[in-house]
């Protein structure tokens, strides 16, 4: 595999239907050229995502650990191409998109997410059905859904 290729296989015995894994590249330089294979990634996840018929995708701070892509730069990268996808594909099926990141730098990732949503989708935005969400660890029944959104989970 290479720098935004995606591969799908069973997720075995975790309680999903599928495991997408993905190669982002080392932070270099500018790191224009992981930025780049870091969009490519998002973007070819969310195509498998579709053409399997999966509506639900979750994706982490891709980049952020042994890569050393800073977060604030994976996470605007990751939601500009989930946004770009959303208008090329209107009706891909994808309708849910997890954005997380837990260890030591996850409540920093999460901000960042945040701050990229934020930035990105406008309250106005015609793309999402319900204003992005951020979701608690906990599982209660006053979590909000909506059929096509941006979801945190911290």
């Amino acid at each position: 595999m290479t720098p935004g290729d995606v591969l799908c296989s069973t997720a075995g015995r975790l309680p999903f239907r599928a495991i997408l894994h993905a190669v982002g590249q080392k932070w270099e330089g500018d790191g224009q050229s992981a930025i780049t294979a870091l969009k490519k990634t998002v973007y070819n996840a969310l195509q498998v995502t579709a053409r399997k018929r999966f509506e639900i995708i979750a994706f982490p701070a891709i980049g952020t650990g042994a890569y050393k892509v800073p977060a604030d730069q994976s996470t605007a990268a990751i939601v500009e191409t989930i946004k770009q996808f959303w208008q090329d594909y209107p009706l891909s099926g994808v309708r849910e998109v997890y954005l997380c990141d837990r260890g030591e730098q996850g409540i920093r990732t999460t901000q960042a997410f945040v701050k990229a949503i934020q930035g990105h989708f406008a309250d106005d935005d015609k793309l999402c059905a319900n204003p992005p969400v951020l979701l608690s660890t906990q599982n209660d029944s006053k979590t909000p859904k909506s059929n096509m959104g941006i979801f945190m989970l911290p």
